[in-house]
């Protein structure tokens, strides 16, 4: 080809560099850097001369070149390294669009110089940085190709002063044509619009650009001064749900006390009295029971309407208008040892597409990583990683690994992180307040500063921790984990919600699920997920506050600093004495009087992960359990000292919130604790019916027996809930009916084996925080890594082999007890059976069915081949158990 003369490479050491503060005598970088570059690398690049060809004939054509013909004015990417660029003329000797090109990392760009963008570029007002195109666009304004410092890089265009010129890039290249077109007819719309007339030359101006001078230094936001709210009030259906529930508990607990009295009053032993001690546990465990029945009765009878407005606690349509001045949101993302290239690179790529619609908006943000696996990865991972951030105008801060000189505090160490790096951010701002910015200031001399600024705080703590970018926070926070995809066009909605309601704390997104293996068991927990956004949903609109998940909301940045504390002279606001520290943040900011509220119209455009084997899923389960235990109770060795209740838990009871919020809140928990106490109860039962069925049926008559409980349960969650959230669905027209009830019930087997066996880690969670015995969890897996059945069972049996001691003692000794202990001892009730032995096989099959290597994830494919597959390994492990026997 022969428009490309030459390829301007830049150094290795360039393209490498970054200015983290780590570690002197870093490890050399090996190949596997390279790579992985070329993983990440568009298949174009190595064909790259046939499409460049292609897109610059096509600029040409346009005649998108005509008034810097002589000057370089496109640039592609030519190679594997993000810094090979090709740029034309290649006999131009200016270098500035090659280092514009190694800044933003773009795939190609185009500089458009013609009569329409020197006329608007001759109309700028001295001191504009934006101009408002049609349908609101901003695009920004730079001085030179020299001030990419100020360069909002996922703008994807800017107007430059001193060539007159528009510049177009993507990171793309088959995309660049149609962005610079669509520029194009912007700008024409653009000088053919109507003009004022001209003695208001200066009004007409404020309506098409963006100056220093027009907009005050806070946003609407920090001023409080929100247009007015057009939502309607707080729905009552909620409250009168709640006291429904509170009802039909105060009638059987009632039921009972009478039982009691009157089996006492006749004769019964005074014994049953002790009963009543039990009744706020009983209470506390049937509460979200009769919460899912009342909630039943009201999705198949109750309004709808309510799904569809707008109300307190509850955002169905998006808002209509917006904050003049836009509010800077910062994209926080704790992460750890996730591949960069399979999860984390692909959430950035959606964060920074949402961030550049928000800047042709006219707003501003950034991504903050908070990196805990940084200094623990391998060096060479640990440099890839700083250069995809360097490339990506990420900031990023990471603290150094667990150590006897560094502790990472925390059962679950996402809070600590995410202290650390604040506490970095919030020094820094500090620090970066004490210059005086005079009139000459500019974007490199903000840079500079800020550069600065983060190695003084880095310094002052030893260098223990590392650093990069700009890691300052703006006024609200977008938290997100390392698999999360966000909508394009999600920021300005959020603000606005934010601009209108200033007790807003936290704005917590409904969210679709990112599969990877779409494998049966990622299948079944992405009904599941889907299903619990829906029960969300409806619980909010009818209502009630909304849960804050930790993940895919966004939160005040002022409201966060209410929570602020200081801890060995650092700065924290997540809490790190719990493992569920979004729970705790969310009572905290309620409690200060702010509202969390569900925002539902983005439908499943944020998406989450979910955990990908049913190891991670029995951990998160057994964490949530464990931090509701924490929050609630205090462990048996303070009773003596503390009493039985945290600090936190009466704090919450004596709070301001509504008395409808802590009961759902309670209920919540209690929900933990009724699974968990599942498999003791009918242990219980099955000793209590078993020997002295007879008497508890004459002398405690109050008494339900675990048989009765189980037909209770299986008919409300196997049978009507699945029916009346059908209807709902259909109702609403989300879902046809019949559809809806055959998704609900595809998976309602799945979900019976899961929860009936998920009740002994669920016990032992709570066991453990009660005898204070140490736990930890770590971050869930995001990949599946290659594997069979038979490698897995292994691992099953290394997991779980203590609670497979306990189901085979439970099993053998009802065996015995059924069919070899003496007389007068032999328990042959056959109901008391039931729920225990419901409960011991779906322990013990829950491993093994519900691993995703099972072979029952298989059926999904042909039968024939997975038949096949069975008895080929089969016959395999035939033969190496002969030939270690010696008979081959």
């Amino acid at each position: 080809m022969g428009l490309f003369k030459k390829t301007v490479k830049a150094p290795a050491a360039a393209a490498l560099r970054t200015d983290a503060v780590e570690p002197s005598n870093p490890q050399p970088v090996s190949t596997s850097i390279v790579d992985m570059e070329r993983a990440l690398a568009p298949r174009w690049v190595e064909s790259y001369d046939k499409v460049a060809e292609q897109v610059y004939t096509t600029c040409q054509d346009n005649d998108w070149f005509e008034l810097v013909a002589d000057t370089p004015h496109f640039a592609i990417r030519s190679g594997i390294s993000m810094s090979e660029y090709e740029v034309l003329p290649a006999h131009s000797h200016d270098p500035r669009l090659l280092r514009l090109a190694l800044r933003l990392q773009f795939e190609a760009a185009l500089l458009m110089s013609t009569p329409l963008t020197e006329a608007v570029v001759e109309d700028l007002p001295l001191d504009a940085y934006d101009v408002i195109l049609q349908g609101n666009k901003h695009i920004q304004v730079i001085d030179n190709l020299d001030d990419y410092h100020s360069i909002k890089r996922d703008q994807m265009s800017a107007f430059v002063r001193d060539s007159k010129s528009l510049l177009v890039w993507s990171p793309k290249v088959e995309t660049l044509v149609a962005r610079a077109k669509d520029a194009e007819n912007r700008l024409l719309g653009f000088i053919s619009q109507p003009r004022l007339a001209a003695d208001d030359d200066e009004k007409a101006k404020a309506s098409y650009f963006v100056t220093e001078t027009a907009l005050s230094s806070q946003t609407d936001i920090e001023l409080g001064n929100a247009f007015e709210d057009s939502r309607d009030g707080l729905s009552i259906i909620g409250s009168t749900s709640v006291a429904a529930v509170i009802i039909i508990l105060m009638y059987f607990m009632g039921r009972m006390i009478g039982g009691i009295l009157f089996s006492v009053s006749s004769g019964g032993s005074v014994i049953q009295l002790a009963a009543l001690a039990f009744l706020p546990t009983i209470f506390l465990l049937s509460a979200f029971f009769a919460n899912v029945c009342v909630g039943c009765l009201l999705q198949t009878f109750g309004p709808t309407s309510q799904m569809k407005r707008n109300s307190k606690y509850y955002s169905s349509i998006r808002p209509q208008t917006h904050p003049e001045r836009l509010p800077h949101i910062t994209v926080q993302c704790p992460v750890y040892k996730e591949d960069l290239a399979e999860v984390i690179r692909p959430t950035i790529l959606s964060v920074r597409e949402a961030i550049g619609t928000y800047e042709r908006q006219g707003g501003t943000a950034n991504i903050f990583v908070n990196d805990d696996g940084m200094q623990v990865i391998s060096k060479h991972e640990a440099a890839f990683r700083k250069e995809f951030y360097r490339n990506n105008g990420i900031g990023w801060v990471a603290r150094p690994g667990q150590s006897e000189n560094f502790n990472r505090a925390g059962k679950f160490k996402k809070g600590s992180n995410m202290n650390f790096c604040m506490d970095v951010s919030l020094r820094v701002e500090a620090e970066l307040e004490s210059y005086e910015r005079g009139p000459g200031w500019s974007s490199i001399d903000e840079t500079r500063v800020q550069e600065g600024a983060l190695k003084k705080v880095l310094a002052e703590d030893g260098n223990i921790g590392w650093g990069d970018g700009d890691v300052r926070i703006g006024d609200i926070i977008l938290i997100i984990d390392s698999d999360t995809r966000i909508p394009s066009d999600c920021f300005l909605d959020a603000a606005s919600e934010f601009a209108e309601s200033p007790e807003l704390g936290i704005l917590q997104n409904s969210s679709g699920v990112m599969q990877v293996t779409h494998d049966f068991w990622e299948n079944s927990l992405a009904y599941f997920t889907r299903n619990i956004y829906f029960s969300i949903r409806y619980a909010c609109a009818a209502g009630d506050v909304a849960a804050f998940v930790g993940h895919n909301a966004y939160l005040r940045w002022t409201a966060l600093q209410e929570v602020l504390y200081v801890e060995d002279g650092k700065m924290k606001w997540w809490s790190e004495e719990h493992v569920s520290e979004d729970f705790i943040m969310s009572l905290k900011l309620q409690m200060l009087g702010y509202i969390s509220r569900l925002a539902v119209y983005h439908g499943d455009e944020y998406k989450e992960g979910v955990a990908l084997t049913v190891y991670d899923e029995l951990s998160r389960w057994s964490k949530y359990g464990y931090g509701c235990s924490e929050l609630v109770f205090q462990p048996f060795k303070s009773w003596f000292t503390k009493g039985p209740i945290t600090p936190l838990f009466w704090t919450f009871l004596r709070s301001n919130m509504r008395p409808t919020s802590k009961f759902n809140i309670i209920s919540y928990i209690g929900s933990y604790y009724s699974i968990a106490s599942a498999i003791w109860m009918s242990l219980i039962n099955f000793f209590l019916i078993g020997w002295y069925g007879m008497a508890m049926y004459h002398d405690f008559a109050w008494y339900s027996d675990s048989f009765t409980i189980f037909i209770s349960v299986t008919v409300v969650f196997l049978g009507i809930a699945p029916i009346t959230n059908a209807i709902l669905k259909y109702r609403i027209g989300e879902m046809g009916l019949f559809a809806a009830l055959y998704e609900n019930f595809k998976y309602c087997l799945v979900f019976c084996f899961f929860l009936s066996g998920v009740s002994y880690h669920l016990s032992i969670s709570l066991f453990k925080h009660m005898f204070s015995i140490d736990m930890q969890w770590g971050a869930t897996a995001k990949s599946l890594g290659n594997s069979d059945f038979f490698m897995e069972l292994p691992i099953i049996r290394k997991r779980f082999w203590q609670m497979y001691i306990f189901l085979l003692v439970l099993g053998g000794g009802m065996v015995y007890l059924r069919y070899f202990a003496p007389i007068g001892w032999q328990i042959t009730e056959l109901s008391v059976y039931v729920a225990l032995g419901w409960s011991i096989g779906s322990h013990a099959v829950m491993p093994i069915i519900f691993n995703p290597k099972s072979y029952l994830a298989e059926f999904h494919g042909d039968i024939a081949s997975t038949t096949a597959k069975i008895w080929k390994k089969s016959k395999q492990l035939v033969f190496a158990a002969k030939k270690r026997s010696g008979l081959y």
